[in-house]
């Protein structure tokens, strides 16, 4: 009651959506991360074991299902629980420790080694579809979400505080917080969620709801429709090639006769919602993914054979 006296209606629709968020995480991850053998299960009215048992064993590991199957663009899927959507602000809690403890003498000489690509998936857009404003940028090093950013707000961008002491650079990221941070991130946030031909009201529903992951605020619910059309009409005239790809990908859908074909190892889609349109443009790119990243272990497992480096050494 204090909440709706004091507060005005977008502040109480925010802490309404922040109460929803909190209880969906701890619905979701928080409860079911318990260890199973502190569990005390609760029973209906017929006797029955209310709920699912927690999903941390004894040894106070989780170890979910994870198939690569399920999904049709051969992404790893998790389940009991879904390791792959913990919130951001959860993931590093139960980060915290390492899979294998230094002073572990169970696990002598393992190191536990993560890599990533940078852009990944902005890369593979850049040579599936020959976007040529990013092939270059890739070539020259330069950001381009920045150079994007540059198209939607020009001098305001060179101008913005978050530049290092050298000023404003395409080759360089701004501080982060900092407004020219800021500008860059809608930028971001406009190629990404509109990668896949999600135009105009579609588009604007999305940029709408995205949210900082590591406070969440909704940085973009103060733009408008039209807002978001000026920005998306300066993107396709830098980069008109979106376009072009979206509709060679769907030609090539109904072409075959409703599937299209992963192109580095060939994997074969599935109806893709019935054609929907940007299941179908994305199937394009995400499969390529992990067609891409088999290759790289495939590579990395040939560098790295057992006992590469004497007895019980490899992957």
């Amino acid at each position: 009651g204090y909440l709706i006296k004091s507060a005005g209606p977008v502040e109480f629709l925010d802490a309404v959506r922040r109460a929803k968020r909190a209880g969906k995480a701890r619905a979701t991850f928080v409860r079911p991360l318990a260890r199973r053998d502190m569990w005390v299960p609760t029973y209906t009215t017929k006797g029955a074991v209310a709920g699912k048992p927690p999903v941390t064993w004894e040894d106070g590991r989780v170890r979910p299902f994870v198939s690569a199957i399920i999904t049709s663009v051969a992404r790893l899927n998790s389940s009991e629980p879904n390791i792959h959507n913990v919130p951001l602000y959860l993931r590093d809690q139960f980060a915290a420790e390492p899979i294998y403890p230094r002073d572990d003498l169970s696990y002598p000489g393992r190191v536990l080694l993560s890599g990533d690509v940078d852009q990944f998936h902005l890369r593979i857009i850049a040579n599936r579809w020959r976007v040529g404003r990013l092939l270059q940028a890739f070539h020259d090093g330069v950001d381009p979400h920045s150079s994007l950013a540059l198209d939607f707000f020009g001098t305001a961008f060179r101008n913005a505080d978050g530049w290092g002491p050298e000023g404003f650079s395409l080759k360089a990221k701004p501080k982060k917080g900092s407004l020219a941070d800021r500008m860059r991130n809608m930028a971001k946030v406009m190629r990404y969620q509109g990668a896949y031909a999600d135009v105009e009201e579609g588009l604007y529903r999305s940029v709408l709801k995205v949210e900082d992951k590591d406070t969440g605020d909704l940085p973009f619910a103060h733009m408008t429709l039209r807002e978001v059309k000026r920005l998306y009409r300066i993107w396709m005239r830098a980069e008109p090639e979106w376009q072009n790809a979206w509709q060679w990908v769907e030609d090539s859908y109904k072409a075959n006769g409703g599937w299209l074909e992963e192109c580095v190892l060939g994997r074969r889609s599935g109806g893709l919602e019935n054609g929907k349109k940007q299941a179908v443009v994305n199937y394009d790119i995400l499969a390529a993914e992990p067609a891409i990243m088999s290759l790289i272990e495939a590579d990395v497992r040939a560098a790295f054979p057992e006992d590469f480096d004497g007895p019980n050494t490899g992957l």
